[in-house]
């Protein structure tokens, strides 16, 4: 056996069995290994770890593995149970619900490393750092000289509210939702001590939904007033002066392509052919920087939210609505301030010379998605050649990538018919065509160039300190269980060197095509790769294959898009970096939270709705399809619907046996594997918990 092998195979027995000392004896009978010479270098292999740290010799000739300490940032799942992220670790560690304590969803802590089990890294929590929030949502119940309040999130025991830390004006009354601020819960606190502050009521379900889940998530609902203030002192027009500095294009066709229902437009685009046959591109992007200056009220608000968040019926803006939908946003026949990107380009694809510039534009023309893609269609409609030169261009590029290797996981977007009162009437997959792709690409270009630039960037002689948008290739812990999940179904997923993963992915992919389980194998695949996340160290963007990438085109709805901004114009100007490398690096951890905050913020939205759509369809059948097995019941996805719900087990046959690990359940006779086809009845819907319960229609 080679040295490095035995040696791996050593330290993961002492991190597997972290509480005892072993001498090189018990190690060597443990493995099963007779060798008189592997023996001997078991002992030689132990005195070497020890020696670098990364074991401790507790007395002469026994060892154990090091109590090592690692500081992250805790991610809660539903049972209850945890992950560390950290960057001391490639791989998440795993925090069994027993050693969470009382660290909550997004809290910086220190964790012990416990041991190592199933592949992974085991975890204690030992110290919350800081806490991510404070402030919660719960239900308010009344007992003699205090208040319970049961917290949304089921994992949190009741908050202890003593009347005195009642600080509401109203009366506080059995029943009510409230917000309650955390003031204390130490580690051997069985319940958190914390103040009302206040009280929740609205008269339109939806907002009140909204709100929870907003402050759930971690989002303020509400400008501060010095915020508002700035904003408001913003002139209607241009000054003057801007118009001096900047580069005009205003007589240049600019148009938007968003969404039917978007408010605020934060690009768009321009294309006009060259006399020698090549396009010059202009991908133009609200200069909000202009107005949110580093340090002022607007700047602070919108580096605490970190990014707008969208709800199913609503949306609650980075910004406050008169930069967010007004001053910033790009809208039709109004001067606007921009931070473009021109480029020269050919007709096959290829960027010949491009510069960023600070612009005035003003653009013609609004479409939505929808709009563009009609016009694509019939060939015939307002700046048809511009949006088929577009097109023609982001189709060359959107294959190029996916040669290269990047890896296409989409799959459509579950959109509400709503009535006048927001309540939803109908379901409906919104897919994504080429005016969707085409947008797309634009941006992907412009974000690629400008982290080619910075990542050149120097300032005596040292990397310009920026701000990357990166995607680290999959954990090796999630790779297996995806290839365990995709061989349940029948399929084979060969795991290769991270240079080669996307040919397995693609093939697999391809192979599923219009299957049934499609949609599954693809939300699964989506989860097993690594988050992107934003970072000031480059690593390149695993999933569109990208060397150098960033986030420059949505600073209205992101706040790292502004960091981009300002960094990229000091560059321009050879002036000192504005952001240390280390300020950034927390920057960029913050952005990344609220990124991740916002996913589920939005998740809950959708889960929401869904429950009041299946309201109005308690007793109906439907096919389905199995898509997890845990130890409460069988989560089935409504095929039709694309809406999932959950049978529990105490209405399926006894016993109720479920196995995870290999994808399957049983109960009584009847076995259940993910993957397979069943017909479900709808139960119940509650859209205040966001739960659908289904039984066995047969």
């Amino acid at each position: 056996m080679k040295e490095r092998r035995l040696r791996e195979r050593v330290l993961r027995f002492l991190q597997e069995h972290p509480k005892e000392a072993y001498n090189y004896k018990q190690i060597a009978k443990a493995l099963k290994i007779t060798k008189e010479s592997q023996r001997a270098l078991i002992r030689l292999i132990l005195e070497d770890l020890a020696s670098a740290q990364q074991i401790e010799e507790v007395r002469p000739g026994k060892f154990r593995a090091q109590r090592q300490f690692v500081e992250g940032i805790m991610d809660i799942t539903l049972s209850g149970a945890g992950f560390l992220i950290t960057d001391q670790f490639k791989e998440d560690i795993y925090i069994p619900p027993e050693y969470v304590h009382n660290a909550l969803d997004g809290d910086e802590v220190r964790v012990k490393i416990v041991g190592y089990s199933r592949g992974r890294l085991v975890g204690e929590v030992h110290e919350i750092l800081k806490r991510h929030r404070t402030v919660f949502v719960g239900t308010a119940d009344l007992r003699s000289n205090y208040f319970l309040v049961y917290p949304q999130q089921k994992t949190i025991p009741p908050f202890i509210v003593p009347f005195e830390n009642v600080l509401v004006d109203d009366k506080v009354k059995p029943g009510d939702k409230v917000v309650v601020e955390l003031t204390r819960w130490k580690k051997r606190d069985a319940n958190p001590t914390g103040k009302i502050i206040k009280i929740l009521r609205h008269d339109n379900p939806h907002k009140l939904r909204n709100e929870i889940i907003l402050i759930e998530t971690g989002f303020p609902t509400e400008f501060p007033r010095e915020a508002l203030e700035e904003a408001d002192q913003f002139p209607d027009e241009i000054p003057q002066e801007e118009y001096e500095k900047r580069v005009d294009l205003r007589h240049i066709p600019v148009f938007t392509i968003d969404p039917a229902d978007a408010r605020d437009f934060d690009d768009a685009l321009s294309i006009q052919q060259l006399p020698d046959g090549n396009f010059e591109v202009g991908i133009h992007i609200a200069d909000v920087s202009y107005y949110v200056k580093p340090g002022s009220a607007l700047d602070k608000e919108a580096r605490r939210r970190g990014t707008s968040v969208y709800l199913v019926d609503a949306v609650n803006p980075m910004l406050p609505e008169r930069l967010s939908t007004h001053l910033c946003s790009l809208v039709p026949y109004q001067d606007r301030l921009a931070f473009s990107v021109i480029a020269t380009i050919t007709p096959n694809g290829d960027v010949l010379r491009w510069y960023p510039a600070r612009t005035i534009i003003r653009s013609r023309k609004r479409f939505t998605y929808d709009e563009a893609q009609e016009i694509l269609e019939k060939g015939e409609g307002p700046f048809f050649q511009e949006l088929n030169w577009l097109n023609s261009l982001a189709k060359i590029w959107r294959e190029e990538r996916f040669k290269r290797g990047a890896l296409n996981l989409e799959s459509p977007e579950l959109k509400f018919h709503l009535d006048i009162e927001g309540v939803p009437i109908g379901v409906y997959m919104y897919e994504r065509k080429d005016s969707h792709f085409l947008i797309e690409e634009f941006m992907l270009l412009a974000n690629r160039l400008v982290a080619q630039k910075m990542a050149k960037t120097r300032y005596r002689k040292q990397p310009y300190p920026f701000v990357f948008r990166v995607h680290d290739s999959p954990p090796e812990d999630k790779l297996k269980e995806f290839a365990s999940f995709v061989k349940s179904l029948g399929y084979k997923f060969r795991i290769t060197k991270p240079e080669n993963l996307h040919k397995q992915f693609q093939k697999l992919l391809k192979q599923v095509e219009g299957k049934p389980e499609q949609y599954i194998i693809e939300q699964m695949a989506i989860r097993t790769m690594a988050k992107a996340e934003y970072s000031p160290k480059n690593i390149g963007h695993y999933g569109l294959k990208f060397k150098y990438y960033t986030h420059f085109t949505s600073p209205i709805r992101r706040y790292p898009d502004i960091l981009v901004h300002r960094i990229l114009w000091s560059a321009m100007n050879k002036a000192k970096p504005p952001y240390s490398y280390e300020k950034l690096a927390q920057l960029c951890k913050h952005a990344t939270l609220q990124e991740i905050q916002s996913l589920d913020a939005e998740r809950l939205s959708l889960k929401f709705m869904q429950a009041e759509f299946m309201k109005q369809n308690v007793g109906k059948i439907y096919d389905g399809l199995i898509i997890s097995v845990i130890k409460r019941g069988i989560f089935v996805e409504l095929s039709d619907l694309f809406i999932e719900g959950l049978i529990p087990r105490e209405s399926l046959p006894e016993p109720y046996i479920a196995d995870p690990e290999n994808f399957k359940a049983k109960a009584g006779d009847l076995v259940f594997k993910v993957g397979d086809r069943i017909r479900v009845r709808v139960v119940d819907a509650n859209d205040e918990e966001g739960t659908i319960t289904l039984e066995l229609a047969e």
